[in-house]
């Protein structure tokens, strides 16, 4: 039997296949070249004095080894502030949000003693004990059982103030900066040129992050291409630094970040792991192997291999300070920049879209919590805030300005709509209430209305939305009036049901359509749905389109111009319905997606491709028909809709 180094099967995979070992790990930690993320470089300004030197020392002892890439100072030093900022903003807010909690907790005391008082003189007739209650549990009770916890947690807030690092610091005397300088030394990458970082910023946009190819693939909602490139920028100079050192055979790479564009998701009986793509790719383009660690146990593992000894109240800190933020966290922060605007705080705090919806929060929840909007969030309006996600894929200016019409104070009522925005009424509100309760059109206008801070909100959301490819021309069917859809924009199931006429109120609702293709009678039109990736975990998903109706799963792209589908597998190609696709007689509309769910943890959007026409088929039941679109595919959508 041959040794297992020599199966070419085993070496050639062996990302994918070799397990980990202790010896393995401790190489990289003797004699890896090792590269911190900002984000470990950041959270020094985040540490107490002593967790921060203790930190510092023991870089010292890797001192040789570290290597820092252009990309990774530069958001190191553009983002000191933003991190100093927040503190300080979320320390000064801190003694108002302890006041307002413990007003709170005051009024929820007197309003108990109050029900208690009611119902002991209603069905007990003691209206002594009743009396009695206001002596025990009086306002003057409640204030000297609170105040000391008051005093003692503001004394906290105090000393917490006392921190040694304050924004004001960052112009003259920053002490990190200087440490960290001192830290790397020459070992810096130099800038990039322009032309090279416009190449990579193309590559990352058009191939990598459509075909969802590590790392950075979930950072597209950040704002400009250049922006939500920044950790592809950041592996490439790894890649290139590694392949021009010879002396660099193993790379040592150190981040908080985990979210799935660095770490594969856990399968059964395996848990999350660093994508081992990453790891190929790196040692296919320069020799070198990579192991990719979390700052705990970066540390963890210099104590363990290289003798380091580290307090275990830094560790903790370690853990607090990179830990991905929570709700709680962000909650906080939203205090602490005091910024009602959504916009605005995004710019300020340097987060993303994503950091608000991804939690299943929403703008207005985050403001409430933080004691910048009055009132609380009924049961009714926290519903309707987690479908505030599903417009977030909103990328056609027609859609944007009907729907932001649609979310004004002054709103026409909807039988003084004219056609065209009748539709994309139906279109929004089917879309933030996928099953409504209410039975006419003008009443779910109302119950719109109804929710203003929603509708704020809503608004501000779509103003921030943009197309991220140009958008083609809206959609015309032959003879008739344009649809409301625009070609190469997205839409989700609600949309396209909708702008199709195939649901109304007192008809089938979205939520009832399961299939992955639908017959438009009145449009005379067929309406494909297709999702492009081959995964079957999530079988109990709603609409999963055309993986629910049994074909053989050889959809996808021959070229920008071709492409191939098959069928139900009912469907035969001499059938009333195989004879239509054969025909040129009715429209076909191809809608296409990578996968099912999208970054917001909801179902990811169709794109429409426009209409197709028919070429020819093969087979039958299914039929595997070959469609010419009448608009080429984007270069992002032929990425990862081509069919090998």
């Amino acid at each position: 039997m041959e040794a297992q180094d020599d199966l070419p099967m085993l070496r050639q995979y062996r990302a994918w296949l070799e397990p980990d070992s202790d010896s393995r790990r401790e190489e990289f930690f003797a004699r890896g070249l090792i590269v911190l993320e900002t984000n470990v470089l950041l959270s020094l300004y985040e540490y107490t004095p002593a967790a921060r030197d203790e930190v510092l020392r023991t870089l010292q002892r890797v001192k040789s080894r570290l290597w820092l890439p252009y990309q990774v100072g530069l958001k190191f030093v553009r983002g000191r502030h933003r991190v100093l900022d927040s503190r300080a903003r979320t320390l000064k807010a801190a003694p108002n949000t302890v006041n307002q909690k413990l007003g709170e907790a005051q009024q929820a005391i007197v309003a108990a003693r109050r029900l208690i008082q009611d119902l002991l003189m209603r069905y007990g007739r003691n209206n002594t004990s009743a009396y009695a209650l206001d002596e025990a549990i009086s306002d003057e009770a409640i204030k000297k059982l609170l105040t000391p916890w008051r005093d003692q947690l503001l004394n906290h807030v105090r000393e917490l103030k006392e921190h040694d690092l304050k924004p004001a610091m960052l112009g003259h005397g920053d002490v990190v900066l200087q440490r960290v300088a001192e830290l790397f030394g020459v070992r810096i990458a130099p800038q990039p040129l322009p032309e090279m970082i416009r190449r990579r910023v193309e590559e990352a946009e058009s191939y990598r992050y459509p075909n969802r190819i590590p790392p950075g693939f979930s950072d597209t909602d950040k704002g400009t291409p250049l922006s939500s490139a920044g950790d592809y920028l950041m592996w490439e100079e790894l890649i290139e630094h590694a392949a021009t050192q010879d002396s660099v055979s193993r790379v040592l790479f150190v981040s908080a970040d985990v979210k799935e564009d660095w770490y594969e998701p856990a399968e059964p009986g395996r848990g999350p792991r660093p994508w081992p793509m990453l790891a190929e790719e790196l040692h296919l383009r320069s020799g070198a192997d990579l192991r990719v660690e979390t700052p705990q146990g970066f540390f963890e593992g210099i104590e363990k291999f290289l003798g380091a000894e580290i307090g275990d109240s830094t560790f903790q800190e370690i853990n607090s300070v990179t830990e991905a933020p929570t709700t709680t966290q962000l909650v906080a922060d939203v205090a602490a920049h005091g910024q009602p605007d959504l916009a605005d705080y995004l710019q300020a705090s340097g987060r993303m879209l994503g950091d608000v919806y991804r939690t299943g929060s929403s703008w207005n929840l985050l403001l409430r919590r933080a004691g910048l909007l009055e009132g609380e969030m009924s049961e009714e309006e926290r519903q309707f805030t987690r479908r505030i996600a599903s417009i977030l894929h909103a990328d056609d200016p027609d859609r944007v300005a009907a729907y932001q019409q649609l979310l004004d104070d002054d709103v026409p009522p909807y039988d003084q709509l004219d056609s065209r925005n009748q539709v994309y009424a139906r279109m929004l509100l089917f879309n933030l209430w996928p099953q409504p309760e209410f039975t006419t059109w003008q009443a779910g206008i109302e119950l719109l209305r109804s929710h203003r801070a929603v509708r704020q909100e809503l608004r501000v959301v779509l103003s921030l939305t943009q197309p991220r490819r140009p958008l083609g021309p809206q959609l015309r069917l032959g003879e008739q009036e344009l649809l409301p859809l625009h070609i190469h924009a997205a839409y989700n199931r609600a949309e396209i049901l909708a702008a199709l006429g195939l649901c109304d109120l007192g008809g089938m609702l979205p939520g009832q359509f399961a299939q992955g293709v639908a017959w438009c009678k009145h449009l005379n039109t067929d309406a494909l749905l297709v999702t492009t990736s081959r995964d079957y975990t999530e079988a109990n998903l709603p609409f999963l389109g055309d993986r629910l109706d049994g074909t053989q799963g050889g959809d996808g792209a021959l070229s920008k111009s071709l492409f191939r589908w098959d069928s139900q597998s009912a469907t035969a190609e001499d059938s009333p319905v195989g004879l239509r696709y054969q025909s040129s007689h009715s429209h076909v509309l191809l809608f296409v997606r990578r996968q099912k769910r999208s970054a917001y943890r909801g179902a990811e959007p169709w794109m429409l491709i426009g209409p197709a026409d028919y070429v020819e088929h093969e087979g039958s039941k299914p039929m595997r028909v070959l469609w010419r679109l009448n608009y080429p595919l984007p270069a992002d959508v032929w990425a990862y809709a081509a069919k090998n």
